[in-house]
């Protein structure tokens, strides 16, 4: 039987960032949203998945799951009062120069494509007093190979319990309908979403959350 530990990395060393910046790009290779935000260009993945670690760990919270001295998955949340990206500070860890790589297009996407679509459904999906107690789950990543072991129950189920006595909420967008399963099998609902246009390709973006109501139905 496997055993392994969650754990809030809060101060990680450079060589867990390395760890867990790697798990990420690996994992989310060729995934429809990363490959929208970088336009398509893949040589730009690392830099970026490491500027994600980066930020959540200066304004979010970075949980792990280890197995032995290995780190096998993680999770990247931000809570209600910011938000991936939002700030100077955040972008200045490497999103920034990653920005400056993307083509016009890219540019564009991220700065009012992206934004419009996902600004509105967040606004008509959440209530302001929802809104007020939701963190957002930006990444759920399982290192390739090490599947179907629990790790991102486990970190989901961990994160919900720690915050859940304050009545708080958790969010998450996935775009992959094969996601969209694995979500409501971890206790999550569907509460709407949208065609997001890119030039990679249009998807579908659904918004979902989990919270109080839906773990009294799940008992």
């Amino acid at each position: 039987m496997d055993t392994f530990e969650v754990q809030h990395l809060k101060e990680p060393t450079e060589a867990q960032i390395e760890e867990v910046s790697d798990m990420c790009s690996r994992a989310f290779y060729e995934e429809i949203t990363h490959k929208a935000i970088l336009g398509g260009d893949w040589s730009l993945h690392p830099d970026f998945c490491r500027a994600v670690t980066r930020a959540t760990v200066l304004e979010g919270e970075l949980y792990i799951v280890k197995s032995g001295n290995e780190i096998v998955a993680t999770a990247s949340w931000f809570g209600p009062d910011t938000y991936l990206f939002k700030t100077k500070e955040q972008r200045a860890l490497g999103y920034d120069e990653v920005f400056d790589k993307i083509s016009h297009e890219a540019k564009y996407w991220n700065m009012h494509t992206s934004l419009e679509v996902l600004v509105k459904l967040k606004s008509e999906l959440f209530s302001d007093e929802e809104k007020k107690k939701r963190w957002w789950l930006n990444n759920l990543v399982t290192k390739l190979g090490h599947e179907g072991k629990g790790y991102a129950t486990a970190l989901i189920d961990t994160f919900y319990d720690k915050i859940k006595g304050d009545g708080m909420l958790i969010g998450v967008a996935p775009a992959e309908e094969i996601n969209v399963k694995k979500y409501m099998a971890m206790g999550f609902k569907k509460r709407g979403g949208s065609i997001l246009p890119a030039q990679t390709g249009d998807f579908y973006v659904q918004i979902m959350s989990r919270e109080a109501d839906r773990e009294q139905k799940r008992s």
